[in-house]
């Protein structure tokens, strides 16, 4: 149970809308589901924060792992904020290190390419 939990926060974490995915979550589970009452329980502003940080130390990694990502941002930050942003949300977190999170992303952008 508590995978299930871990899965549904890290899909939150990572949504456009992290208040609106938590709430489709919610609604997905059956009312008597165990889960059910402890994702309602989570704080929405403390959850945007979460979501936002999360999302600010991606892109911190991948800007520091990626001269490529980088240069891109410098000429073009609407297109490459774009990009970040797609990648964020259909890429699990997996990396801890700039290099990794640059692996990553080049990764995600060949296979959507």
């Amino acid at each position: 149970m508590m995978d299930d939990y871990e899965n549904i926060l890290v899909h939150v974490l990572r949504a456009r809308d992290p208040q609106g995915a938590l709430a489709s979550a919610i609604k997905a589970l059956d009312d008597q589901h165990p889960l059910r009452a402890a994702l309602a329980a989570i704080n929405t502003d403390g959850l945007r924060m979460s979501a936002l940080l999360v999302a600010r130390l991606r892109f911190e990694r991948l800007l520091r792992g990626s001269k490529e990502y980088r240069a891109d941002w410098q000429l073009d930050p609407n297109s490459a904020a774009a990009r970040f942003s797609a990648y964020h949300e259909a890429s699990p977190l997996l990396a801890f290190s700039p290099k990794e999170e640059a692996k990553l992303f080049h990764a995600w952008e060949f296979v959507t390419a």
